[in-house]
């Protein structure tokens, strides 16, 4: 379709997008990683120092709407 002078209409379908963004602070190297780390399905991961960690449990999980 070509270009006109005349506006076109057109359906605007919005979608909530819902994020998580993990923190934690390493008990070895003590550095606080936000942004940074596991997804929601990892329990075990290294850190940047090479000290493994466990996840024991989400403490919060925030909702928030990108926007």
């Amino acid at each position: 379709m070509k270009i006109t002078k005349k506006a076109k209409k057109v359906q605007v379908k919005y979608t909530e997008s819902i994020s998580y963004r993990p923190e934690y602070t390493c008990p070895s190297c003590k550095t606080s990683f936000v942004g940074f780390g596991p997804s929601k399905n990892v329990i075990r991961f290294r850190c940047k120092c090479g000290q493994e960690l466990i996840v024991e449990k989400p403490l919060d999980i925030l909702k928030t709407t990108d926007g």
